[in-house]
């Protein structure tokens, strides 16, 4: 069997576990978002305006690296070549 064989045959096993974990990272950023807006909602009924405004803020950034994210995963391609 040649390198590029053996390489070839990592390469294209794909790990289970890596899409097993892949809901449960789905909901553990949804936990942040009701987190988030728990605490928004209190601070909005304490009339906190500086916790307030530090929740928008949190999740405006969850949001938007959220979508970011979603679009370059998206877009990335990937290529290899094997010489043997």
């Amino acid at each position: 069997m040649t390198a590029g064989a053996v390489v070839n045959e990592i390469l294209t096993e794909v790990p289970v576990p890596m899409m097993q974990t892949e809901g449960r990272r789905g909901l553990l950023s949804m936990k942040w978002f009701l987190g988030a807006l728990g605490i928004l909602l209190l601070a909005l009924l304490l009339e906190a305006g500086l916790l307030a405004y530090a929740i928008y803020v949190l999740l405006g950034l969850l949001l938007v690296s959220r979508f970011l994210a979603r679009e370059w995963i998206g877009r990335l391609r990937a290529e290899r070549q094997c010489h043997g």
